[in-house]
Protein backbone atom coordinates (compact mmCIF):
# COMPACT_ATOMS: atom_id res chain seq x y z
CA UNK A 1 0.00 0.00 0.00
CA UNK A 2 2.79 2.63 0.73
CA UNK A 3 4.48 1.60 -2.46
CA UNK A 4 1.06 2.75 -4.30
CA UNK A 5 1.20 5.77 -2.35
CA UNK A 6 4.95 6.66 -2.84
CA UNK A 7 4.06 6.21 -7.01
CA UNK A 8 1.39 8.61 -6.84
CA UNK A 9 3.61 10.93 -5.01
CA UNK A 10 6.07 11.10 -7.13
CA UNK A 11 3.61 11.54 -9.75
CA UNK A 12 2.65 14.67 -8.81
CA UNK A 13 5.77 16.10 -7.70
CA UNK A 14 6.62 15.46 -11.34
CA UNK A 15 3.66 17.26 -12.63
CA UNK A 16 4.52 20.46 -10.39
CA UNK A 17 7.71 20.59 -11.49
CA UNK A 18 6.76 20.33 -15.26
CA UNK A 19 3.97 23.15 -14.56
CA UNK A 20 7.08 25.59 -12.82
CA UNK A 21 9.01 25.42 -16.31
CA UNK A 22 12.27 24.94 -17.59
CA UNK A 23 14.75 24.60 -14.64
CA UNK A 24 18.93 25.02 -14.77
CA UNK A 25 21.82 24.30 -12.59
CA UNK A 26 22.03 26.93 -9.21
CA UNK A 27 25.37 27.54 -10.27
CA UNK A 28 24.47 29.04 -13.56
CA UNK A 29 23.15 32.64 -14.28
CA UNK A 30 19.34 32.63 -15.84
CA UNK A 31 19.41 34.03 -18.73
CA UNK A 32 15.95 34.88 -20.09
CA UNK A 33 14.58 33.10 -23.16
CA UNK A 34 14.68 35.16 -26.03
CA UNK A 35 11.12 36.00 -27.50
CA UNK A 36 10.63 35.15 -31.44
CA UNK A 37 9.45 38.10 -33.42
CA UNK A 38 5.85 38.61 -34.19
CA UNK A 39 4.79 37.92 -37.80
CA UNK A 40 3.38 40.84 -38.92
CA UNK A 41 1.35 40.75 -42.47
CA UNK A 42 1.75 43.49 -45.22
CA UNK A 43 -0.62 46.34 -45.04
CA UNK A 44 -2.94 46.34 -48.06
CA UNK A 45 -2.58 49.22 -50.36
CA UNK A 46 -6.42 50.40 -50.96
CA UNK A 47 -7.22 49.76 -54.52
CA UNK A 48 -8.00 52.48 -57.04
CA UNK A 49 -11.69 52.89 -56.46
CA UNK A 50 -11.14 53.56 -52.25
CA UNK A 51 -8.22 55.88 -53.24
CA UNK A 52 -10.78 58.04 -55.45
CA UNK A 53 -13.70 57.73 -52.68
CA UNK A 54 -11.33 59.11 -50.01
CA UNK A 55 -10.13 62.06 -52.35
CA UNK A 56 -13.72 62.95 -53.27
CA UNK A 57 -14.62 62.94 -49.50
CA UNK A 58 -11.87 65.09 -48.50
CA UNK A 59 -12.58 67.48 -51.38
CA UNK A 60 -16.36 67.87 -50.29
CA UNK A 61 -15.26 68.57 -46.58
CA UNK A 62 -13.36 71.11 -47.83
CA UNK A 63 -15.50 72.74 -50.08
CA UNK A 64 -18.27 72.92 -47.10
CA UNK A 65 -15.82 74.26 -44.69
CA UNK A 66 -14.14 76.66 -46.65
CA UNK A 67 -15.15 80.06 -45.10
CA UNK A 68 -16.18 78.77 -41.74
CA UNK A 69 -13.16 77.64 -40.86
CA UNK A 70 -10.73 80.67 -42.12
CA UNK A 71 -10.07 81.84 -38.60
CA UNK A 72 -9.53 78.63 -37.02
CA UNK A 73 -6.93 77.83 -39.42
CA UNK A 74 -5.02 81.07 -38.68
CA UNK A 75 -5.01 80.78 -35.17
CA UNK A 76 -3.10 77.33 -35.64
CA UNK A 77 -0.98 78.70 -38.39
CA UNK A 78 1.95 77.95 -36.22
CA UNK A 79 1.25 74.40 -35.42
CA UNK A 80 2.90 71.50 -37.59
CA UNK A 81 1.01 70.78 -41.04
CA UNK A 82 -0.56 67.46 -39.51
CA UNK A 83 -1.92 69.01 -36.39
CA UNK A 84 -3.30 71.44 -38.44
CA UNK A 85 -5.26 69.12 -40.73
CA UNK A 86 -7.05 67.47 -37.61
CA UNK A 87 -7.90 70.52 -35.87
CA UNK A 88 -9.53 71.78 -39.58
CA UNK A 89 -11.20 68.51 -40.08
CA UNK A 90 -12.48 68.93 -36.23
CA UNK A 91 -13.72 72.52 -36.64
CA UNK A 92 -15.61 71.46 -39.53
CA UNK A 93 -17.61 68.68 -38.52
CA UNK A 94 -18.43 71.07 -35.14
CA UNK A 95 -19.48 73.55 -37.32
CA UNK A 96 -21.48 71.19 -38.95
CA UNK A 97 -23.30 69.92 -36.46
CA UNK A 98 -24.14 72.91 -35.00
CA UNK A 99 -25.68 74.28 -38.22
CA UNK A 100 -28.04 71.12 -38.10
CA UNK A 101 -28.87 71.29 -34.54
CA UNK A 102 -29.90 74.89 -34.90
CA UNK A 103 -31.94 74.34 -38.15
CA UNK A 104 -33.54 70.92 -38.08
CA UNK A 105 -35.86 69.63 -35.42
CA UNK A 106 -34.88 66.48 -33.69
CA UNK A 107 -36.58 65.01 -30.53
CA UNK A 108 -37.96 67.99 -28.04
CA UNK A 109 -37.21 66.37 -24.65
CA UNK A 110 -34.85 68.33 -23.06
CA UNK A 111 -33.59 71.56 -23.43
CA UNK A 112 -29.60 72.60 -24.11
CA UNK A 113 -27.55 74.83 -25.25
CA UNK A 114 -24.91 74.66 -27.86
CA UNK A 115 -22.20 77.81 -27.70
CA UNK A 116 -21.34 79.34 -30.66
CA UNK A 117 -17.49 79.64 -31.76
CA UNK A 118 -18.05 83.22 -32.06
CA UNK A 119 -18.34 85.22 -29.12
CA UNK A 120 -20.13 87.80 -31.41
CA UNK A 121 -22.99 85.27 -32.05
CA UNK A 122 -25.46 83.84 -29.63
CA UNK A 123 -25.65 80.80 -28.28
CA UNK A 124 -28.12 78.52 -30.29
CA UNK A 125 -31.03 77.01 -27.93
CA UNK A 126 -32.54 73.81 -28.74
CA UNK A 127 -36.29 73.70 -28.37
CA UNK A 128 -38.20 72.53 -24.81
CA UNK A 129 -41.15 70.97 -24.19
CA UNK A 130 -43.78 73.33 -22.25
CA UNK A 131 -46.57 72.84 -20.32
CA UNK A 132 -49.67 74.74 -19.52
CA UNK A 133 -50.79 75.18 -15.67
CA UNK A 134 -54.74 74.91 -15.34
CA UNK A 135 -54.47 77.36 -12.80
CA UNK A 136 -52.30 80.30 -13.93
CA UNK A 137 -51.83 79.76 -17.55
CA UNK A 138 -48.49 79.79 -17.26
CA UNK A 139 -46.35 77.89 -19.21
CA UNK A 140 -43.16 75.87 -17.51
CA UNK A 141 -40.29 72.89 -18.67
CA UNK A 142 -41.64 69.90 -16.97
CA UNK A 143 -39.25 70.19 -14.20
CA UNK A 144 -40.86 73.20 -12.91
CA UNK A 145 -44.57 72.64 -13.42
CA UNK A 146 -45.13 70.82 -10.35
CA UNK A 147 -43.78 73.44 -8.26
CA UNK A 148 -46.16 75.82 -10.43
CA UNK A 149 -48.91 73.39 -9.71
CA UNK A 150 -48.24 73.05 -5.70
CA UNK A 151 -47.93 77.20 -5.39
CA UNK A 152 -51.57 77.40 -7.43
CA UNK A 153 -52.98 74.66 -4.94
CA UNK A 154 -51.74 76.35 -1.86
CA UNK A 155 -52.81 79.63 -2.82
CA UNK A 156 -55.90 78.28 -3.50
CA UNK A 157 -56.36 76.03 -0.03
CA UNK A 158 -56.39 79.20 1.76
CA UNK A 159 -59.39 80.38 0.52
CA UNK A 160 -61.37 76.89 0.39
CA UNK A 161 -59.37 74.23 1.89
CA UNK A 162 -61.86 71.14 1.09
CA UNK A 163 -61.79 72.27 -2.71
CA UNK A 164 -58.13 72.25 -2.68
CA UNK A 165 -56.38 69.78 -0.70
CA UNK A 166 -59.45 67.02 -2.66
CA UNK A 167 -57.87 68.85 -5.89
CA UNK A 168 -54.00 68.11 -4.64
CA UNK A 169 -54.85 64.53 -4.02
CA UNK A 170 -56.37 64.51 -7.53
CA UNK A 171 -53.40 66.20 -9.10
CA UNK A 172 -50.22 65.52 -7.62
CA UNK A 173 -50.62 61.83 -7.37
CA UNK A 174 -50.88 58.90 -9.57
CA UNK A 175 -53.91 57.06 -9.97
CA UNK A 176 -53.52 54.45 -8.12
CA UNK A 177 -52.72 55.74 -5.53
CA UNK A 178 -55.46 58.51 -5.55
CA UNK A 179 -57.74 55.63 -5.52
CA UNK A 180 -56.90 53.79 -2.62
CA UNK A 181 -56.58 57.05 -0.65
CA UNK A 182 -60.31 57.92 -1.55
CA UNK A 183 -61.81 54.54 -0.64
CA UNK A 184 -60.21 54.85 2.69
CA UNK A 185 -60.98 58.62 3.46
CA UNK A 186 -64.30 57.50 2.65
CA UNK A 187 -64.78 54.73 4.55
CA UNK A 188 -63.43 56.99 7.46
CA UNK A 189 -66.33 59.50 7.23
CA UNK A 190 -68.55 56.77 6.69
CA UNK A 191 -68.09 55.65 9.34
CA UNK A 192 -68.63 58.47 11.44
CA UNK A 193 -71.57 59.58 9.92
CA UNK A 194 -73.08 56.31 10.67
CA UNK A 195 -72.48 56.49 14.28
CA UNK A 196 -71.22 60.50 15.08
CA UNK A 197 -70.86 59.38 19.27
CA UNK A 198 -68.28 56.42 18.30
CA UNK A 199 -64.93 57.69 19.39
CA UNK A 200 -63.23 55.21 17.71
CA UNK A 201 -64.43 56.56 14.34
CA UNK A 202 -63.36 59.85 15.36
CA UNK A 203 -59.73 59.29 15.46
CA UNK A 204 -57.18 57.83 13.51
CA UNK A 205 -53.60 56.79 14.87
CA UNK A 206 -50.88 58.00 12.81
CA UNK A 207 -48.52 55.45 13.33
CA UNK A 208 -50.90 52.83 11.68
CA UNK A 209 -49.49 50.85 8.97
CA UNK A 210 -53.05 51.08 6.95
CA UNK A 211 -53.50 54.91 7.18
CA UNK A 212 -49.19 55.50 6.70
CA UNK A 213 -49.33 53.09 3.26
CA UNK A 214 -52.53 54.19 1.88
CA UNK A 215 -53.48 57.70 3.53
CA UNK A 216 -50.10 59.53 5.09
CA UNK A 217 -48.12 59.30 1.62
CA UNK A 218 -50.77 61.12 -0.87
CA UNK A 219 -49.72 64.37 -1.41
CA UNK A 220 -53.04 66.44 0.19
CA UNK A 221 -54.65 63.97 2.50
CA UNK A 222 -53.45 65.82 5.81
CA UNK A 223 -54.79 68.98 4.54
CA UNK A 224 -57.89 67.35 3.61
CA UNK A 225 -58.46 66.18 7.22
CA UNK A 226 -57.34 69.40 8.79
CA UNK A 227 -60.14 70.70 6.56
CA UNK A 228 -62.63 68.66 8.32
CA UNK A 229 -61.80 69.47 11.62
CA UNK A 230 -59.59 66.63 12.40
CA UNK A 231 -57.08 67.86 14.85
CA UNK A 232 -53.18 66.28 15.35
CA UNK A 233 -52.98 65.17 19.65
CA UNK A 234 -51.55 62.49 21.58
CA UNK A 235 -54.41 60.06 23.16
CA UNK A 236 -53.35 57.66 25.78
CA UNK A 237 -52.66 54.08 23.53
CA UNK A 238 -52.23 51.05 25.66
CA UNK A 239 -49.33 51.14 28.39
CA UNK A 240 -48.50 54.62 26.65
CA UNK A 241 -49.30 58.22 24.44
CA UNK A 242 -49.72 57.82 20.16
CA UNK A 243 -50.43 60.83 18.29
CA UNK A 244 -53.92 60.86 16.50
CA UNK A 245 -55.55 62.96 14.04
CA UNK A 246 -58.84 63.14 16.00
CA UNK A 247 -62.06 64.80 15.42
CA UNK A 248 -64.13 66.54 18.17
CA UNK A 249 -67.58 65.47 18.44
CA UNK A 250 -69.19 69.10 18.38
CA UNK A 251 -67.17 69.13 14.70
CA UNK A 252 -69.50 66.63 13.53
CA UNK A 253 -73.29 67.97 15.09
CA UNK A 254 -73.84 68.32 11.43
CA UNK A 255 -73.07 65.39 9.05
CA UNK A 256 -74.50 66.98 5.91
CA UNK A 257 -71.17 68.93 5.76
CA UNK A 258 -69.01 65.57 6.23
CA UNK A 259 -71.17 64.00 2.97
CA UNK A 260 -70.42 66.99 0.97
CA UNK A 261 -67.24 67.04 1.69
CA UNK A 262 -67.04 63.85 0.73
CA UNK A 263 -68.41 64.45 -2.32
CA UNK A 264 -66.11 66.87 -3.65
CA UNK A 265 -63.35 64.30 -2.87
CA UNK A 266 -65.09 62.03 -4.70
CA UNK A 267 -66.20 64.42 -7.82
CA UNK A 268 -62.52 66.39 -8.07
CA UNK A 269 -61.27 66.53 -11.64
CA UNK A 270 -57.85 65.93 -12.25
CA UNK A 271 -56.78 69.03 -14.07
CA UNK A 272 -54.10 67.86 -15.45
CA UNK A 273 -50.70 70.56 -17.61
CA UNK A 274 -51.81 70.33 -21.36
CA UNK A 275 -49.18 70.43 -23.62
CA UNK A 276 -48.21 74.01 -24.93
CA UNK A 277 -48.13 73.67 -28.70
CA UNK A 278 -45.23 76.57 -28.38
CA UNK A 279 -46.73 77.99 -32.31
CA UNK A 280 -43.42 79.20 -34.39
CA UNK A 281 -43.58 80.48 -37.73
CA UNK A 282 -41.04 80.95 -39.73
CA UNK A 283 -40.04 82.20 -43.52
CA UNK A 284 -37.42 80.49 -45.43
CA UNK A 285 -34.90 82.15 -46.40
CA UNK A 286 -35.01 83.63 -50.06
CA UNK A 287 -31.53 82.65 -50.93
CA UNK A 288 -30.15 79.28 -49.63
CA UNK A 289 -26.15 78.44 -49.08
CA UNK A 290 -25.30 76.64 -52.24
CA UNK A 291 -23.29 73.54 -51.81
CA UNK A 292 -21.47 72.47 -54.71
CA UNK A 293 -20.07 68.91 -54.83
CA UNK A 294 -17.54 67.46 -57.41
CA UNK A 295 -18.10 65.40 -60.01
CA UNK A 296 -16.61 62.63 -58.25
CA UNK A 297 -19.11 62.61 -55.67
CA UNK A 298 -21.55 60.80 -58.41
CA UNK A 299 -19.58 58.48 -59.90
CA UNK A 300 -20.85 55.26 -58.65
CA UNK A 301 -17.85 52.93 -58.17
CA UNK A 302 -17.46 49.04 -58.56
CA UNK A 303 -17.15 48.73 -55.34
CA UNK A 304 -20.46 50.10 -54.58
CA UNK A 305 -22.24 48.58 -56.86
CA UNK A 306 -21.16 45.17 -55.88
CA UNK A 307 -22.58 46.01 -51.99
CA UNK A 308 -25.72 47.28 -53.44
CA UNK A 309 -26.04 43.92 -55.40
CA UNK A 310 -25.28 41.66 -52.31
CA UNK A 311 -27.30 43.64 -50.21
CA UNK A 312 -30.26 43.23 -52.45
CA UNK A 313 -29.48 39.25 -52.25
CA UNK A 314 -29.21 38.97 -49.07
CA UNK A 315 -32.85 41.03 -48.49
CA UNK A 316 -34.26 38.27 -51.44
CA UNK A 317 -32.94 35.54 -49.30
CA UNK A 318 -34.49 36.70 -46.36
CA UNK A 319 -37.99 37.17 -47.55
CA UNK A 320 -37.89 33.52 -48.80
CA UNK A 321 -37.89 32.84 -45.67
CA UNK A 322 -40.58 31.87 -42.78
CA UNK A 323 -40.55 34.68 -40.01
CA UNK A 324 -42.13 35.75 -37.47
CA UNK A 325 -42.72 39.59 -36.98
CA UNK A 326 -40.26 39.83 -34.34
CA UNK A 327 -37.63 38.30 -36.38
CA UNK A 328 -38.26 40.60 -39.25
CA UNK A 329 -37.85 43.60 -37.37
CA UNK A 330 -34.61 41.93 -35.82
CA UNK A 331 -33.07 41.71 -39.26
CA UNK A 332 -34.24 45.09 -40.49
CA UNK A 333 -32.76 46.26 -38.16
CA UNK A 334 -35.42 48.53 -35.94
CA UNK A 335 -34.97 49.12 -32.60
CA UNK A 336 -38.11 50.19 -31.38
CA UNK A 337 -38.14 53.56 -29.43
CA UNK A 338 -40.92 55.51 -27.40
CA UNK A 339 -41.15 59.14 -28.46
CA UNK A 340 -43.28 61.00 -25.75
CA UNK A 341 -43.46 63.94 -28.07
CA UNK A 342 -42.90 65.14 -31.46
CA UNK A 343 -42.19 68.40 -33.03
CA UNK A 344 -44.63 69.00 -36.58
CA UNK A 345 -43.59 71.39 -39.47
CA UNK A 346 -46.20 72.29 -41.63
CA UNK A 347 -45.47 73.68 -45.05
CA UNK A 348 -47.09 76.19 -47.04
CA UNK A 349 -46.88 76.27 -51.08
CA UNK A 350 -45.14 79.82 -50.27
CA UNK A 351 -42.27 78.19 -47.75
CA UNK A 352 -44.07 79.69 -44.79
CA UNK A 353 -43.52 76.99 -42.01
CA UNK A 354 -45.72 77.05 -38.99
CA UNK A 355 -44.12 74.61 -35.95
CA UNK A 356 -46.14 72.72 -33.17
CA UNK A 357 -45.31 70.28 -30.26
CA UNK A 358 -47.34 67.50 -29.90
CA UNK A 359 -47.85 64.44 -28.08
CA UNK A 360 -46.80 60.95 -29.96
CA UNK A 361 -50.07 59.62 -29.20
CA UNK A 362 -52.52 62.29 -30.43
CA UNK A 363 -54.53 61.86 -33.50
CA UNK A 364 -53.56 63.39 -37.27
CA UNK A 365 -56.77 65.26 -36.41
CA UNK A 366 -55.16 67.41 -33.99
CA UNK A 367 -52.41 68.08 -36.64
CA UNK A 368 -55.50 69.56 -38.89
CA UNK A 369 -56.98 71.76 -35.79
CA UNK A 370 -53.58 73.36 -35.17
CA UNK A 371 -53.27 74.17 -39.03
CA UNK A 372 -56.82 75.05 -39.26
CA UNK A 373 -56.77 78.11 -36.39
CA UNK A 374 -53.91 79.84 -38.00
CA UNK A 375 -56.02 80.47 -41.15
CA UNK A 376 -57.33 83.58 -41.28
CA UNK A 377 -61.16 81.28 -42.92
CA UNK A 378 -62.74 78.32 -42.08
CA UNK A 379 -63.70 78.08 -45.89
CA UNK A 380 -60.30 77.34 -46.84
CA UNK A 381 -59.96 73.40 -47.51
CA UNK A 382 -56.52 72.16 -47.98
CA UNK A 383 -55.00 68.51 -47.33
CA UNK A 384 -51.62 67.47 -45.94
CA UNK A 385 -48.99 65.55 -47.20
CA UNK A 386 -45.39 64.15 -46.24
CA UNK A 387 -42.18 64.68 -48.11
CA UNK A 388 -42.56 61.64 -50.23
CA UNK A 389 -46.26 62.57 -51.31
CA UNK A 390 -48.02 60.37 -49.54
CA UNK A 391 -51.93 62.36 -48.88
CA UNK A 392 -52.59 61.91 -44.59
CA UNK A 393 -56.62 61.74 -44.85
CA UNK A 394 -57.55 59.38 -42.12
CA UNK A 395 -58.18 61.61 -39.03
CA UNK A 396 -58.33 59.48 -36.10
CA UNK A 397 -54.56 57.88 -36.86
CA UNK A 398 -52.44 57.97 -34.13
CA UNK A 399 -49.20 60.17 -34.78
CA UNK A 400 -46.41 57.67 -34.09
CA UNK A 401 -48.32 54.80 -36.02
CA UNK A 402 -47.60 57.20 -38.82
CA UNK A 403 -44.57 57.23 -38.46
CA UNK A 404 -44.21 61.38 -37.73
CA UNK A 405 -42.17 61.50 -34.61
CA UNK A 406 -39.72 62.85 -33.32
CA UNK A 407 -40.24 65.12 -36.00
CA UNK A 408 -41.42 65.97 -39.39
CA UNK A 409 -42.66 68.23 -42.46
CA UNK A 410 -45.83 68.20 -43.69
CA UNK A 411 -46.44 69.83 -46.97
CA UNK A 412 -49.72 72.00 -47.44
CA UNK A 413 -51.91 71.77 -50.77
CA UNK A 414 -55.22 73.18 -52.02
CA UNK A 415 -57.23 73.68 -55.18
CA UNK A 416 -56.17 76.81 -57.09
CA UNK A 417 -60.12 76.98 -58.58
CA UNK A 418 -61.50 77.06 -55.17
CA UNK A 419 -58.53 79.86 -53.64
CA UNK A 420 -59.59 81.74 -56.65
CA UNK A 421 -63.54 81.62 -55.77
CA UNK A 422 -62.79 82.61 -52.32
CA UNK A 423 -60.63 85.54 -53.46
CA UNK A 424 -63.61 86.53 -56.26
CA UNK A 425 -66.23 86.74 -53.20
CA UNK A 426 -64.07 88.78 -51.41
CA UNK A 427 -63.58 86.11 -48.37
CA UNK A 428 -59.55 86.40 -49.57
CA UNK A 429 -57.35 89.44 -50.24
CA UNK A 430 -54.92 88.14 -52.57
CA UNK A 431 -53.36 91.48 -52.91
CA UNK A 432 -52.12 90.93 -48.66
CA UNK A 433 -48.81 89.28 -48.06
CA UNK A 434 -49.25 85.99 -46.58
CA UNK A 435 -53.15 86.11 -46.95
CA UNK A 436 -54.44 82.82 -45.77
CA UNK A 437 -53.22 83.63 -42.25
CA UNK A 438 -54.85 84.89 -38.98
CA UNK A 439 -53.16 88.33 -38.35
CA UNK A 440 -52.03 87.60 -35.12
CA UNK A 441 -49.95 84.57 -37.06
CA UNK A 442 -48.04 86.90 -39.19
CA UNK A 443 -46.94 88.92 -36.69
CA UNK A 444 -45.06 85.81 -35.60
CA UNK A 445 -43.22 85.31 -38.60
CA UNK A 446 -39.54 85.36 -38.83
CA UNK A 447 -36.99 84.06 -41.19
CA UNK A 448 -35.37 80.21 -41.35
CA UNK A 449 -31.72 80.87 -41.83
CA UNK A 450 -31.01 76.86 -43.61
Amino acid sequence: MDAFKGYFKKKNLDRKFKKAGEGHVLSEESQPKASLPLKTEPRMQPTSEATRAGEAAMARLDNLNRKSDGKYRQSCSTSDSSTANSDSKKESVNSISCKIGSNQVGAAAASAHVESSDPSQPSVELQRVMLVCPFCSSSKTNNDIQGCLRSCLNKWYETDPIEASAAQIQILNRKEAVDTCIATISKYINNIVSDPDAEKYRKIRVNNKVFQEKVANVEGSIPYLLALGFTLQSLPFQDGEEDFYYLARESVDDVDLLRAALLILTSAESKKPTLDKDMRVYKAASAAPRVELPADFYTVLAAEIKQEQAQKSKAVALESELRTKAMRKRDEGKVSRHYLYTIIRVKFPDDVLIQGTFHSNDTLATVFEFVSSCLCNDAIVYTLSTSLGKKLDNYQSILSELDLVPSCVLHVSWDVAIMAELQSHGILDANQKFYYLKNGVKLLIQELNQ
